[in-house]
């Protein structure tokens, strides 16, 4: 498991992670995953795991992989994302695996992969994150 210290750099104290029970696993330079164990509330009224819980996911581990790589001050707002389902999943486990796949000073775009328990693809998503420094605001 991934240091505590570490926990709070990335930003994962938060009480909407929490509750759709999602677990940091790794993060290295430029990449991260999340573990998510199946619960009842993550589901939509078909029984299967609701495509927010999924696209919350992918979103969280994109910019994880993002945030390895911010600097002091840095911090990350997606701006874009694009999410493909392509399999429903009804209980177990799910992880995906968040890519950084080209980053600048100002913007930063990630892929990211989620797949079931046995290593079906779930979903894959792709996201714009804007790089901002602390105290900057949208008219600067």
């Amino acid at each position: 498991m991934v240091e505590d210290a570490c926990l709070k750099k990335l930003g994962l104290k938060s009480p909407y992670f929490n509750q759709l029970n999602m677990e940091l696993l790794d993060a290295v330079d430029g990449w991260a995953r999340l573990g998510m164990y199946i619960k009842p509330h993550h589901g939509n009224i078909h029984g299967f795991v609701h495509g927010g819980a999924i696209a919350s996911m992918a979103d969280q581990v994109g910019m994880l992989a993002a945030k390895t790589r911010f600097t002091k001050g840095q911090r990350g707002v997606t701006i874009q994302m694009d999410m493909h389902y392509l399999a429903p999943v009804r209980n177990g486990r799910i992880v995906a695996e968040g890519r950084i796949k080209k980053m600048g000073g100002h913007i930063a775009f990630s892929g990211v992969d989620v797949v079931d328990e046995k290593k079906k693809a779930v979903a894959m998503g792709r996201f714009t994150i804007v790089i901002v420094q602390d105290g900057e605001t949208e008219e600067e």
